[in-house]
């Protein structure tokens, strides 16, 4: 070959490098945006089939109950999402308010992948900021499976947290200049006063936040401060500090304000260090779980490591920690160019720690239980490693090319699981028949009963006020049959006997956990009558069952409790 025919060929080559590299995120802008439109398209069923599940509905359920009952008690668990009560309690008065209230965890959730997105934009470039969301906004199927609907928040205070410290490193700020003004300084610090405060409601609702947001926030600003050893990496890590301490004060006064109200937490899952011999299962879940959020499993059958979802998701794994190590090492061994290097670090730092802390607290505690929907613990893992492998976006030439069509992949396959996971959703026995049931009842006149806590609050949800539908479990020793209150998710006022002719019990189906068994306990008395509706059986007393009930102070409730 003559050496013209070999640079011909280097130019071509290049040439079409170059057009690649222009190219190269259109791809998963597109896909995104396709994920946007599918998802928009079944949100409304996928909403309406999700708020049948009893742990997302309690949320809402309370908030509006406790809102007209006064001296309640309202039972929780530690994971109590006392930042979505609030918010509930605030717009309790406005119209629609049940579709703000069924939006709100959602849309924090998809506020969370935009900020998430400026920060990689204002840390990494523009090209970066766009993968970020793309990778970011297209979540798996398994991110719906509760996480969404509930954490939402949490998700967004990690975000706001990463956010933060960007925005306090980026050059020209008031966290950089020595000399900055009055009025740049008021500002940094009320940016760090309304995080450290919205941080602080968080940390109260959601422990989890400890793991995924306030140790890797400090972590990333003390960990900047060692690599840069600069006056704005100090500066950066002690409004870090300031910040920290900002939302320990708001998680005690959250914690005042809501056990105020009424609100109690329950010990319901001890959670400690795990034995040596619960490690290698705990770390194999985990391995499921960030498989799932590649769409590797969930809700289908698992295809394999070997399959595209299997392969897409360890690339995508292997090109966030390749991220963090390609970023970090070059910025700390030259130093050059520091009010940039320093956002950089900071981010890079954030999001490395949360995955690494997150994962180590799920494979070494007692937590993990279950199947693969465990990985609702770990979606900071899956942002981190959106918020990671983005960053190869800021490079040029076959790396930020491959990372675009890895993200394309997961976007499309993403797409794809969206109407898989509504009819997961829709197949659940209650979103089933829970309509015809409500029918039921409300043709009959009946307003006020009971049932297992995962047919209760469902029930309760969808009959919008008119139908009050309480938690019960069975509690009395071996070889006998009683109904008690459920401890979690429930108002005490609930169970105080009221004045009505018939109150109606139903017993769903028998492997659901803290089920019902069928018949009823003999305690009840004789039913008026009993109806069948589906796998439902609908039984009706005479009166009110709360005065046949087990309560912890006796055998039964006491009038006027």
């Amino acid at each position: 070959m003559s050496q013209t025919e070999e640079t011909e060929g280097r130019q071509t080559t290049t040439s079409f490098l170059s057009i690649a590299e222009r190219a190269a995120l259109w791809p998963p802008a597109a896909a995104a945006a396709a994920y946007a439109v599918v998802l928009a398209v079944h949100l409304r069923r996928l909403v309406a089939a999700v708020f049948w599940n009893s742990d997302v509905a309690s949320i809402p359920i309370l908030a509006g109950e406790m809102a007209h009952q006064a001296a309640g008690v309202a039972n929780v668990s530690v994971a109590n999402y006392w930042s979505t009560f609030l918010f509930d309690f605030a717009t309790r008065s406005f119209p629609f308010h049940r579709g703000i209230w069924t939006g709100f965890s959602l849309a924090t959730s998809f506020l969370a992948v935009a900020v998430l997105a400026w920060a990689a934009r204002r840390a990494a470039g523009k090209a970066a900021g766009l993968l970020v969301f793309a990778i970011a906004l297209c979540a798996s199927p398994i991110a719906f499976h509760n996480a969404y609907e509930l954490r939402g928040p949490t998700w967004l205070t990690g975000a706001l947290l990463v956010a933060c410290l960007v925005g306090l490193a980026e050059p020209g700020s008031g966290a950089l200049r020595g000399a900055s003004g009055p009025k740049e300084r008021r500002r940094r610090w009320l940016a760090v006063a309304v995080v450290g405060v919205v941080a602080g409601a968080g940390l109260a609702s959601d422990p989890l936040l400890l793991l995924s947001g306030m140790a890797p926030l400090l972590g990333a600003a003390v960990g900047a401060w060692l690599l840069l050893r600069s006056p704005a990496s100090a500066r950066v890590a002690r409004a870090a500090g300031v910040l920290a301490a900002v939302a320990v004060l708001g998680d005690v006064a959250t914690g005042r304000i809501m056990r105020g109200l009424g609100f109690r937490i329950v010990p319901t899952l001890p959670i400690g260090l795990a034995p040596w011999s619960q490690v290698p299962a705990n770390l194999e879940l985990l391995a499921h779980s960030i498989l799932a959020f590649g769409n590797e499993e969930f809700p289908g059958v698992p295809s394999g490591v070997l399959s595209m979802a299997g392969a897409v998701t360890i690339l995508l794994c292997l090109a966030a920690v390749a991220a963090a190590l390609r970023l970090l090492l070059p910025l700390v061994r030259h130093r050059r160019d520091r009010d940039r290097s320093l956002a950089l670090v900071l981010y890079v730092l954030f999001w490395a720690l949360t995955a690494v802390v997150v994962c180590a607290a799920f494979a070494f505690s007692t937590l993990p239980i279950g199947d693969v929907t465990s990985a609702r613990y770990v979606v900071p893992v899956f942002l981190a490693i959106a918020g990671l492998a983005g960053l190869w976006a800021a490079e040029a030439g076959w790396p930020k090319i491959a990372v675009a069509v890895l993200a394309t992949v997961f976007c499309v396959m993403s797409t794809l699981g969206i109407p898989q996971v509504v009819r997961y959703w829709e197949a659940y026995p209650l979103a089933q028949e829970g309509p015809a049931l409500v029918a039921y009842l409300e043709a009959k006149g009946l307003t006020r009963g009971y049932a297992s806590y995962w047919d209760a609050l469902g029930l309760m949800w969808r009959g919008a006020g008119k139908i009050g539908v309480y938690s019960l479990e069975e509690c009395a020793p071996a070889g006998e049959r009683a109904l008690c209150p459920f401890n979690v998710n429930t108002l005490s006022t609930w169970y105080r006997p009221q004045p009505v002719p018939r109150t109606f019990l139903v017993v769903g189906l028998p492997f659901m956990p803290q089920k019902i068994a069928d018949p009823p306990p003999s305690s009840l008395g004789s039913p008026l009558e009993v109806a069948h509706v589906g796998v439902f059986t609908v039984y009706v007393y005479a009166g009110d069952v709360a005065t046949r009930l087990r309560f912890p102070d006796g055998p039964t409730q006491k009038a006027g409790r």
